[in-house]
């Protein structure tokens, strides 16, 4: 299909799904509550962590899209994906996803061979994702939330920083937490559209909205209870806790509502309530980790 420059370069742009880099910002976490902010060599390496990441999971988006592109096209929203929708051929595709893949792991090699194994970890489960795991039943989730921890692992082991047990602990219900929602948002958002879910994601034949409620009330409530006892550790941070109540509730609300995206973050920085919420506890939080 031939394109105009401008479409061909917005194309290329939503492919590499750059907007979904804001989950990339995991790679921070252990950084920040290790209160490592004065340490400049950290701070690069953790900024280079970022953009391996960044680069890696713009590849894994590709083969994604590559794999899923016949799915897609029977998708209400996925089918205007650029292989789906014939914007960009295979071999362009394969070639994006070359360059990226490789870059990522160049970057990784100048942090550490965890990095390096942290990265090729996560682009082995993404594919086999794709190809097989998306299928089955609840190792679709545990893919997704060990996604966001392997995230969180390159910004910790992967640059030389040992990470708290209790935020370790705390994520790991949190990442939980997000690949339920994702099951729950795509459900949602299938429910208000003519399109069977069954036919684009067949795995949801396997969930029911009850049990996806279930599930998030678990895992929220651990999330917020672990990360409760992680902030008696540092001083100041238990006045966040009614702003982490409240995001984690709201949150789970918005989840019932008509949607037009089943991405996690985008439900956040979609709606102000949320996104107002996020920005008063992100500023405590900085603030009592810098100061105190």
């Amino acid at each position: 299909m031939l394109l105009s420059p401008q479409k061909k370069l917005s194309a290329w742009i939503q492919l590499l799904r750059c907007k979904h880099w804001i989950k990339n910002l995991f790679v921070f976490i252990g950084f920040a509550y290790n209160q490592h902010w004065t340490a400049s060599a950290q701070a690069l390496q953790a900024l280079l962590a970022f953009i391996a990441f960044c680069l890696i999971s713009s590849s894994v988006y590709i083969f994604n899209d590559w794999q899923d592109q016949t799915q897609d096209r029977s998708h209400p929203i996925k089918k205007f994906r650029p292989i789906a929708a014939g914007f960009i051929s295979s071999k362009e595709a394969f070639i994006l996803f070359s360059l990226l893949f490789s870059c990522s792991l160049l970057i990784s090699f100048c942090l550490s061979w965890t990095a390096v194994i942290i990265l090729l970890v996560y682009l082995l489960m993404n594919i086999l994702y794709s190809c097989y795991f998306k299928n089955i039943p609840y190792l679709d989730i545990s893919c997704i939330a060990i996604s966001f921890m392997l995230r969180i692992l390159m910004g910790t082991i992967g640059i030389g920083i040992v990470p708290s047990q209790w935020l370790l602990l705390c994520t790991t219900f949190l990442t939980f937490f997000l690949g339920l929602s994702k099951r729950r948002a795509e459900m949602t958002l299938l429910h208000y559209s003519e399109t069977s879910c069954f036919e684009t994601r067949p795995v949801l034949r396997y969930y029911s909205i009850t049990i996806l409620d279930q599930c998030l009330t678990i895992f929220g409530m651990m999330s917020f209870a672990s990360y409760a006892f992680y902030s008696l550790h540092h001083p100041g941070l238990p006045y966040t806790l009614p702003f982490t109540a409240f995001g984690i509730y709201h949150y789970w609300q918005q989840l019932k509502k008509p949607l037009t995206s089943d991405d996690p973050l985008w439900i956040i920085f979609n709606d102000k309530i949320s996104l107002f919420n996020l920005l008063i506890w992100s500023g405590l939080t900085i603030y009592f980790l810098c100061f105190h």
